[in-house]
């Protein structure tokens, strides 16, 4: 107990809602949420308490600002002499003309460059101040399901098959909505894929296929099934299986 008081009084968990995390930590907190509520508890505070934080005023004011710097500039005057005294002869007024009409076009041509690279560099800016508002939002969402007072966490471990395999499934019987996390599974060949099953009513139904290297850190959706006693996870053929290959069974838990 002492141990999760260390934790509870650190920044880890703080972190961990903020996306601050390394891969090592978050496998930490995850296996922490399985065995203590109290973890949970207080994820689901920080998360309650992010969302009442967060402001997107903010993000747009970081835009604001960051456009303002970059047209902020003045931009360059450009000038041409005229002639202090009438020309005397039509050459001269020639070479006036031409010379106030290449300046002008000079001019225009500058200023219509740094006009493209000022629009592009606004451009770019509100291209990853929306990617920024997306990946929180994902982000947001992701947190807002697996801290859920109905989401309980179960860890799908293959110590009983003798294979170095964790997952956590994120299970929701409220919301009727799953997630699904690699902590660690052995490699497969590129023909092989992981499927995820439920027990339903003594049948096995497939919630889905899953690549383990898009499921590490972050948690991916997997297909919901009412009244599933059980969860196991087997090697299939690329594409799935309709019924599960047992001897492939790589890691199972009851729930």
């Amino acid at each position: 107990m002492d141990h999760i008081n260390d934790i509870l009084s650190s920044d880890l968990l703080k972190r961990y809602v903020l996306r601050e995390v390394t891969a090592e930590e978050v496998l930490k907190v995850d296996l922490l949420k399985v065995d203590h509520s109290v973890i949970r508890q207080e994820l689901r505070k920080l998360e309650k308490d992010l969302k009442h934080n967060y402001n997107s005023k903010e993000i747009n004011r970081h835009k604001e600002c960051i456009i303002k710097n970059i047209s902020g500039k003045e931009q360059s005057h450009y000038t041409t002499d005229n002639p202090s005294k009438t020309a005397s002869n039509f050459s001269s007024w020639l070479k006036v003309l031409l010379g106030l009409t290449l300046g002008i076009l000079g001019t225009w041509l500058v200023m219509d460059s740094q006009l493209t690279t000022k629009n592009k560099a606004i451009v770019e800016v509100e291209t990853d101040m929306a990617n920024l508002e997306k990946d929180y939002e994902e982000l947001n969402q992701q947190y807002v399901f697996i801290n859920h007072a109905g989401t309980t966490p179960y860890l799908l471990d293959g110590k009983a098959l003798n294979k170095k395999s964790q997952v956590i499934i994120y299970w929701n019987n409220i919301l009727q909505r799953s997630q699904l996390r690699v902590i660690e599974l052995p490699a497969i060949s590129k023909d092989q894929t992981y499927q995820l099953w439920a027990d339903v009513d003594g049948e096995m139904r497939s919630l889905g296929v899953f690549d383990p290297t898009t499921a590490i850190v972050d948690a991916i959706d997997m297909k919901y099934m009412e009244r599933a006693s059980s969860l196991s996870i087997t090697v299939e053929v690329k594409g799935g299986s309709d019924h599960p290959t047992i001897k492939t069974l790589t890691a199972s838990t009851s729930i």
